[in-house]
């Protein structure tokens, strides 16, 4: 299988290949010049006329070759000129492109990070709400409460709670809630926190 040249390596035979073609259009206006030459000098038998017109068409020929010559060099300079802006810009485009994959790079990485650290936000966040939210009984709580509570239905409870604590009422009123369910004797929550004194535990001298 060929392989294909590279960029370079095209550059350099370009450059060779022209080389060679300016050489051999000079040659060739060489070879017209000695034509011109020989028809003076050497054609005596032909009329005057003819050498003489003979004469004016190859001169023709000879700048027609020479004004190729001269123009497809300029030509080529300019191309060859084109080339190396084209590949200017490429390689500053190829700079460019390389330049925003990196910010790229950069940005999704500080995209991860900032989702990470959102993320991480979220948790301590839930993790404070849940640290400072009112304390509740779910459905599955009252039902496991009110099921072994009902054994003991009649009994008398109160529950009381801190005045001016918001969140000790609501949680007093569910437990309160649950026992009337089970079937208890249930005060309304009261404002008033019963003080227990300490006691000693009984033993064999207690009054009885």
């Amino acid at each position: 299988m060929t392989s294909i040249p590279s960029a370079e390596a095209l550059r350099l035979l370009i450059t060779h290949n022209q080389s060679w073609f300016d050489w051999s259009t000079l040659i060739v206006v060489l070879g017209l010049v000695g034509d011109v030459g020989v028809i003076l000098l050497y054609t005596k038998d032909k009329k005057l006329s003819e050498i003489v017109l003979s004469a004016v068409c190859t001169c023709v020929i000879i700048v027609g070759v020479y004004g190729e010559y001269h123009f497809g060099k300029e030509v080529s300079r300019e191309n060859l000129q084109l080339q190396g802006i084209s590949d200017a810009k490429l390689a500053g485009a190829e700079d460019r492109l390389r330049k925003a994959e990196d910010g790229l790079g950069k940005a999704n990485e500080r995209a991860a990070t900032l989702g990470k650290e959102a993320e991480d936000e979220r948790t301590a966040r839930v993790k404070i709400e849940e640290n400072v939210a009112w304390r509740t009984l779910n459905d599955a709580e009252r039902g496991e409460l009110t099921k072994h509570l009902t054994r003991f239905a009649g009994q008398f409870a109160v529950c009381n709670f801190l005045a001016g604590d918001m969140e000790a009422f609501s949680f007093s009123s569910e437990i309160a809630a649950v026992l009337r369910g089970a079937k208890w004797q249930v005060a309304p929550p009261n404002p008033n926190v019963t003080t227990v004194k300490a006691a000693s535990l009984p033993n064999t001298a207690s009054p009885i």
